[in-house]
């Protein structure tokens, strides 16, 4: 009976393994059948992305019980440990054809591109089983998915550094003819409006390693690997983003997570320790339903190093969700967690002990004693506290009348506005300084949003978010109308108070009016950095635009001019028509100069008929020689005077540049006065450049 029934379990086991049988991967789950599994490499195989690839594959099996199922064999790419010089192809398939000639290969699985090509070159090579590759370039996706791609590795980056202006992508130039290459192009016109875009793939390893050490403040780079450089000469990509990552200025950001640990921040990576794991369970026959573009779903994700987090000063708040963080160090609480709990439980026990100690004496006299002593020593406390809580609040009350008082002085009042109500509240000052009388007031907000310049209430709004975003102060300046159209300005500093969730709940803090202080610094102002008499820029002014346009064109390896200039029959008009006629001329000079030049160029009076005139941003000498004809030209224009008839002059202009003429301000100013006694020599009414022979 026991035969018979163990027959028929066989039958129908049978019976059922082959009604439920499938030709495609899913067979490896048969677990009488052992399956044979090659996997190609793309080179040694000790390339770190083979050998990320490898693990995951080994874990997978080693840790299913149906590993025994599957025999794997492994294959690299590579000729030079097998002394393969010449006729590459030809040389493997003879040697994988004699090799694997008794062997029948259920699954192969290309690791990396020239596997994948190299099998896709000769489809009749292991033509019976089934194919499976992984690009471990990280391009091996559908098109549609590979744009996607591309557009979360940038907007990784602007998620990260918000303040990100320029976007460099660094690749090989041979691999920009390929799919990556075309399909930046069409998402450039999306990334553009984003940031700005630009490909490196024209380089040699030393200009690469140059112009990434020199990249501009707010810069970042996406890295894919570049093995060969303009120049022919080949280096392991493993090595190339590890130099580049200890010498560039900009943070790099990668595709897939070999690269981690090498200084680069990380990103939207690929991770191929999860790829083997895929290959892994398609091995055992689980997930055999999947496409490539769901496989590259799974394995990728958002990877970033805790080490160039710190280094670019990257805060947690601006990664992405489910963001997994290496090489972070457990904190001291945690490390030190157990002794904690320790050092609690011995309080809790001691609290524990010292209760049912006061329980037990609190029965006996002597306990009744002790507590009337400490009542009437409590009672003393009491009465000495009460005391001193009556002292400190005339103190305080005293101190509040002193507040109020210096406020007044100081025209400072006291805000509180809830974020979640949106409700404003003020105190006493705070209504003085917007001149709202507090008994017709329904709302404060109201009120307020009235006298407020529109313009300034954008600006208010914009900066409570950014003190809301970055956690900081609250510090803004704005504008309001008051006393019949009056214009006063305000500046507010408060506090945000948040909820132990962090959520932001309010902001207090106080307003000051500051409309006279703005006044005087303006005064003051023009008093220290301008002309009295036309109002133009002094000597003190121009020296610092000077030196700030030499900064900037020495950054941007740009050229300025400065021209002297020194108005012909002035002297005249001056000694005949008087002083009076002379500074109404000067002042019509200098407003022509100003009139003839861009907004961002700088005229300035050194004293009596002295100009400077400060071009920047020109591309050669012939810029700065069409302003001097023009400035020419205008001022011997005739020129009305209020109290006498029309006088007429001239200019004559010396010319020098930076940086061929010098590398400061003063050295610049004095050769352009030399250049001008060239001018006057030459006939007046022109202009002179400076040469060496001045």
């Amino acid at each position: 009976m026991r035969h018979f029934i163990f027959l028929c379990s066989l039958v129908f086991s049978v019976f059922f393994a082959i009604a439920t049988a499938d030709s495609s991967i899913q067979n490896l789950a048969n677990a009488n059948i052992k399956h044979h599994t090659l996997i190609i490499y793309s080179g040694h195989d000790t390339m770190p992305s083979h050998v990320k690839v490898k693990e995951g594959v080994l874990a997978r099996l080693e840790s299913t019980p149906a590993n025994e199922q599957v025999e794997l064999y492994e294959e690299y790419l590579d000729g030079i440990r097998l002394n393969i010089t010449e006729d590459f192809d030809t040389a493997f398939i003879a040697l994988w054809n004699k090799k694997y000639a008794d062997l029948k290969l259920d699954m192969v699985v290309a690791v990396g591109p020239a596997a994948d090509n190299f099998l896709n070159r000769h489809p009749e090579l292991f033509s019976h089983a089934l194919r499976y590759d992984i690009n471990t370039s990280g391009l091996n996706l559908s098109d549609e998915k590979l744009k996607n791609n591309l557009v979360k590795v940038v907007d990784v980056v602007l998620q990260v550094l918000p303040k990100t202006e320029h976007l460099i992508v660094v690749m090989e130039k041979k691999i920009t003819n390929g799919r990556l290459a075309e399909h930046i192009k069409a998402i450039e016109p999306s990334l553009s409006k984003k940031i700005p875009l630009e490909i490196w793939n024209d380089f040699s390893f030393d200009e690469l390693y140059s112009r990434a050490q020199q990249l501009p403040e707010q810069s970042a780079i996406v890295y894919f690997p570049v093995g060969v450089d303009r120049l022919g000469n080949r280096q392991i990509p493993f090595n190339v983003i590890k130099k580049l990552a200890l010498v560039s200025s900009a943070p790099i950001f990668v595709h897939d997570d070999t690269y981690l640990n090498l200084g680069v921040v990380g990103g939207y990576l690929r991770s191929l320790k999860q790829e083997g794991d895929m290959i892994g369970r398609i091995m055992l026959g689980l997930d055999a339903s999947k496409t490539d573009d769901e496989y590259n779903s799974l394995v990728r994700g958002y990877f970033f190093d805790d080490n160039a987090l710190k280094r670019w000063h990257i805060s947690d708040k601006n990664l992405p969700p489910n963001s997994t963080i290496i090489n972070r160090k457990e904190s001291r609480f945690y490390t030190y967690r157990w002794y904690i709990a320790a050092v609690a439980l011995a309080l809790l026990i001691e609290s524990i002990l010292i209760i049912v100690l006061i329980r037990s004496l609190r029965h006996s006299k002597h306990m009744e004693l002790a507590l009337a002593e400490e009542r009437n020593l409590l009672e003393v406390r009491v009465a000495e506290r009460t005391y001193q809580l009556t002292e400190q609040t005339s103190e305080l009350e005293e101190s509040r009348i002193l507040f109020q008082d210096a406020a007044y002085v100081a025209k400072l009042g006291v805000f509180n506005y809830d974020l979640i109500t949106n409700e404003l509240s003020w105190d006493d000052s705070m209504f003085a300084i917007y001149g709202i009388d507090p008994a017709t007031c329904v709302s404060v907000y109201q009120s307020w949003r009235k006298i407020a310049l529109s313009e300034d209430v954008r600006k208010i709004k914009s900066a409570l978010q950014q003190a809301i975003n970055e956690n900081t102060a609250f510090d803004v300046r704005f504008r309001i109308y008051r006393n019949a159209g009056e214009i006063a300005t305000i500046h507010a500093l408060g506090q945000i108070y948040r909820d132990a969730r962090g959520k932001p709940l309010r902001v207090v803090g106080i307003n000051q009016d500051i409309t006279d202080r703005e006044k005087a610094e303006a005064i003051i102002h023009n008093l220290v950095y301008c002309d009295p008499l036309t109002q133009l820029p002094n000597r003190r002014l121009l020296a610092e635009r000077l030196q700030q346009g030499i900064s900037s064109r020495r950054r941007e390896n740009k050229q300025l001019a400065v021209m002297m200039m020194d108005l012909d029959g002035f002297k005249v008009v001056n000694d005949n028509l008087g002083h009076a006629a002379g500074d109404e001329l000067l002042q019509q000079v200098a407003q022509r100069i100003s009139a003839r030049l861009r907004d961002y160029d700088t005229v300035a009076r050194l004293g009596g008929d002295e100009f400077v005139v400060l071009l920047e941003d020109i591309h050669n000498p012939d810029d700065a020689a069409r302003v001097a004809n023009v400035l020419i030209e205008t001022l011997a224009l005739p020129f009305t005077l209020s109290q006498h008839d029309n006088v007429q002059i001239g200019t004559s202009i010396g010319i020098s540049f930076f940086p061929q003429h010098g590398e400061d301000g003063d050295e610049l100013i004095n050769k352009a006065d030399n250049a001008l006694y060239k001018a006057k020599n030459n006939g007046r009414g022109c202009f002179a450049y400076y040469s060496e022979e001045l």
